[in-house]
């Protein structure tokens, strides 16, 4: 076990989670005497989720300008390539 990163680690996390969202399941389809109340809280969570992940992730998106011209430069990379592009119908 060399850290957090261990695969071991995420197999006991994902073993974790599905006990607990199984036990979470049951408790809400007890206390609603329901079938489908156990998916009802299912999004009630994931619009928590969202909420929280749209609010709060500042992602590294890098620079605004780099991206066109990536994309120019791979296509004028695959336009000037000598093999076929089967991508493209006009071929």
């Amino acid at each position: 076990m060399t850290g957090v990163c261990n695969p071991q680690f995420a197999t006991i996390g994902n073993g974790i989670t599905a006990i607990v969202a199984g036990w979470l399941g049951s408790l809400v389809r007890d206390s609603f005497d329901s079938l489908v109340a156990p998916f009802d809280a299912a999004i009630l969570f994931l619009i928590i989720c969202m909420g929280v992940i749209v609010t709060q992730w500042s992602e590294n998106k890098g620079e605004s300008s780099a991206l066109p011209n990536s994309r120019v430069d791979g296509r004028s990379k695959l336009q000037a390539s000598p093999r076929p592009s089967y991508l493209d119908p006009h071929t």
